[in-house]
This record gives structure tokens, C-alpha cells and sequence, in this order.
């Protein structure tokens, strides 16, 4: 008889030899209590010690043939075998993640947290940990990273770092069902603009020291500005402009032309 869970042996009534069914069990305990194995693998090592434990993952072979999905543990000169139950939880020390059963097959957990690391997050990448710190807090700035580049600060502000490339896009925005962004920033500053529906069609930028530059019809109000073709003939004079130095003097006026030719 055994157990209903861990399936461990039980010591029977006038049993030879029970030492052998208690240690037995204290095998089980041993490798199933805080469960940890060294890696998922399909092959048995060469060399195993005592304690030595692996998921053994398709299609296993050698020793470990048919044994799917178990887990494989090494004490006593033999591998012993335990299938797992729903729920059941194990730490995969190789790729520092957990992984649970779930009834069918073992899952990667959502997120984990690498070893030696109390301020890391780790997400899996396929069905298995990548290695990385995807969410790490920078105690010494008060901020929270996500992949290195991305962060957000104890005050609330969000700052992108480590761009490769001065073209390269820190961000973009979209609204669902949206083909392409409505917003994209650029490392070098650059704001890019559009409808959603196509690429980005207005673009606005810091040429040089506080001024700003955009190749594309600027509005002010219901006034535009745009680049013109050469003409010699002004048409009529609709509006004027007043322009104003720094100290808010008046330096003239601007002609407004309703046509050009």
C-alpha cells in the first residue's frame, strides 16, 4: 500500500525488513519536498550521483524510455520514477524557472524569479525561461527596468535608454484595429505623426538650438504655413502677420498673398 498523493510506501504489519521501505520513503520525501531538478532532458547522465533528479522530457531514451513526463531520481545504484500529479510544482535549476503540471504535460510558470536575484522578474519565452531579468528594480535610482531600455522611475516618469541607433523608435501608440501608428518618437527626437490607416505622414523635429523644423503644412490656428513654388507675381494681400523680437516689441509685418505666379 502507499500513499494518496506522493504514493509513499507503507510500512505493512509484520513486515520484513522495514527499514528498507522507511528509507525508501524518505528517498521520495527527500526529492519531491521542495521538488528541484537539475534540468529537462531526454538522455540520463553519465555519471549521476545520489540525489541527482531531471523532468525527462520526449522522446527519452535509454534508461529513461517511457518514462515521459516523470520524474527521474537517482539513489541507490537506480533511477526511481515518479509521476506527477495536477499541481504539482518543480524548480528547474538549468534555466532557473518553475514549472507546474497541469494534468497533461509540464507548463512553464507565467513569470519566476531568476536565481540570486531578489529584484528580478523573469518571463518565459516559449515554454521555458530565456535566462534574462525581464523586470528588474534599480533600487539605487528608484526605477523599474524592463529589459534594460524601458524604465519608469519612483516619481512616475518614463525614460527610454540605450537606443541603438539615433533612427531607432522608442515608442509608438495605436488605437485597436489600427494598421500602423498614430504616434512614433525617434532617439534623435523626431515626432512622427499619422492617421493610423497608413504610415506616418507628418514629422516634427529640433533642428537646432530652439528651433523646431517640419518639412509638412503647419497650422496655427486656421493660419497655415507651407513651402510655396517660386513665383514673381503676388496676388492679393488676405492677412498680415505681426512679428515680435523677445521683449515683445513689434519688428513689422508679414504680407499674406492669396496666390503666387
Amino acid at each position: 500500500m502507499s500513499t494518496t498523493r506522493l504514493d509513499l510506501p507503507e510500512i505493512v504489519q509484520y513486515q520484513a525488513q522495514k527499514e528498507v521501505t522507511h528509507n525508501q520513503a524518505l528517498w521520495m520525501l527527500d526529492c519531491l519536498v521542495m521538488a528541484s531538478v537539475i534540468d529537462r532532458a531526454t538522455t540520463p547522465p553519465a555519471n549521476p550521483s545520489d540525489g541527482d533528479a531531471y523532468l525527462v522530457t520526449a522522446t527519452a531514451t535509454d534508461d529513461w524510455a517511457g518514462h515521459e513526463d516523470e520524474i527521474a531520481h537517482y539513489f541507490s545504484n537506480a533511477w526511481h520514477y515518479y509521476s506527477p500529479g495536477e499541481g504539482w510544482q518543480v524548480y528547474v535549476q538549468d534555466e532557473d524557472g518553475w514549472y507546474v503540471y497541469d494534468g497533461a504535460s509540464w507548463v512553464a510558470k507565467d513569470v519566476t524569479q531568476p536565481a540570486g536575484n531578489d529584484k528580478s522578474i523573469q518571463f518565459n519565452d516559449n515554454g521555458s525561461f530565456a535566462g534574462s531579468d525581464d523586470l528588474t528594480w534599480d533600487n539605487t535610482n528608484k526605477r523599474l527596468a524592463l529589459t534594460g531600455n524601458f524604465k519608469i522611475s519612483a516619481d512616475g516618469k518614463i525614460i527610454w535608454e540605450d537606443a541603438s541607433a539615433a533612427d531607432a523608435y522608442l515608442s509608438e501608440m495605436r488605437v485597436t484595429g489600427d494598421l500602423y501608428p498614430r504616434y512614433r518618437l525617434r532617439a534623435d527626437g523626431q515626432i512622427e505623426l499619422g492617421s493610423g490607416a497608413a504610415a506616418p505622414d507628418c514629422e516634427l523635429k529640433r533642428r537646432d538650438t530652439d528651433i523646431l523644423n517640419t518639412p509638412d503644412r503647419l497650422e496655427v490656428g486656421s493660419l497655415g504655413v507651407s513651402n510655396s513654388e517660386a513665383g514673381n507675381t503676388p496676388g492679393n494681400v488676405v492677412k498680415k502677420i505681426e512679428v515680435f523680437d523677445d521683449a515683445g516689441n513689434s519688428l513689422g509685418y508679414l504680407a499674406v498673398y492669396d496666390s503666387i505666379s
